[in-house]
């Protein structure tokens, strides 16, 4: 009910005020908290057309893309971000799309660039793990989770990771 008060309300000053930036954006947040992802699109690319460098709006346009499984759009609308800012999130979303389109040399990279950008985050390298697993590159595998055990030592997913590779690369007595 709260968020449909808040669809109601961005909507109201929108239609007061047709070049409101952020209301077309918060309403499409609403839309996307909602599920109705079409009506998110919808108002982040209104967002986008009266502020065409609006970043936030190109993030979340990519990510309700990728919710509907369109990740060659998602792409698109990445690579315009990129234009912007690189950030870390970036580079991983980019590194989901390019996995799920099976290109998983390109989503390796992606992910190996936000772990230079940022090598705390371990969504980072549980992404890049599942890519390096996807293209039985087990030994790379077992140095990147390495590194990252150091920093997140109670991560039980990097565990769960590392006895995949390690079944992977057949070394049964450490798996």
């Amino acid at each position: 009910l709260e968020m449909n008060q808040a669809v109601d309300e961005f909507q109201r000053a929108v239609d007061i005020n047709p070049g409101y930036v952020e209301a077309y954006f918060e309403l499409g947040e609403s839309y996307v908290g909602i599920n109705a992802l079409d009506k998110g699109i919808e108002c982040y690319k209104k967002a986008l057309e009266h502020r065409p460098d609006y970043y936030e709006a190109m993030i979340r346009l990519s990510g309700v893309y990728t919710l509907q499984k369109n990740y060659k759009t998602a792409l698109k609308t990445l690579e315009d971000a990129f234009s912007i800012n690189e950030s870390v999130d970036l580079h991983i979303y980019r590194g989901i799309c390019y996995s799920e389109l099976a290109e998983h040399l390109k989503a390796i990279r992606s992910f190996q660039r936000a772990i230079e950008i940022d090598d705390e985050r371990m969504d980072v390298y549980t992404g890049l793990i599942y890519a390096l697993l996807k293209v039985r590159n087990f030994k790379l595998g077992i140095s990147y989770i390495e590194e990252a055990l150091v920093k997140a030592q109670d991560h039980p997913e990097l565990h769960f990771l590392k006895g995949l590779l390690h079944l992977g690369n057949n070394d049964l007595p450490t798996a």
